[in-house]
């Protein structure tokens, strides 16, 4: 069977000192300076959405994904006529599919945690929710519904 050429190759990397060299070429590749840099694209980004509200959300959807939705937010009878008219196959299969994504990630809540210590004190963990949060569906040229169920 012959391999395509733009398929990934495997290293085989012979000796601990050669695995170590490729990693720090790959440590450096993929961090430091690109890192930095794309904290900075995304905290112009945060701080544009903070600033500009909506606005921003309008030409940084056109932008990225190459759409400028109107309205922003759908109408809840919008959604629901359209849930509506799902065929029931695929009705079923993300009723499923939402079931199962909810019930892993549930099983995933940390939990609170009080302990005494030996002095009388109290330490511990708390978890609260953040007040907002932000969410970035990528539209693309495909649409997965995994990527809004998750």
């Amino acid at each position: 069977m012959a391999v395509s050429p733009a398929a990934p190759t495997i290293a085989c990397l012979r000796d601990e000192a050669q695995a170590g060299e490729r990693l720090v070429a790959i440590a450096e590749r993929t961090g430091g300076a690109q890192m930095a840099e794309a904290a900075a694209r995304v905290d112009a980004i945060l701080r544009q959405v903070a600033e500009q509200g909506d606005r921003a959300l309008l030409e940084l959807s056109e932008r990225f994904d190459g759409v400028r939705p109107d309205p922003l937010r759908i109408p809840t009878e919008r959604l629901a006529a359209a849930w509506n008219d799902l065929e029931p196959g695929l009705k079923q299969s993300l009723e499923l599919a939402h079931g199962r994504i909810l019930d892993f990630h549930q099983r995933q809540l940390p939990v609170d945690l009080k302990v005494n210590g030996p002095h009388g004190e109290q330490l511990g963990r708390r978890w609260r929710p953040v007040a907002k949060a932000g969410l970035y569906v990528p539209g693309g040229r495909a649409s997965y519904p995994s990527t809004v169920l998750m």
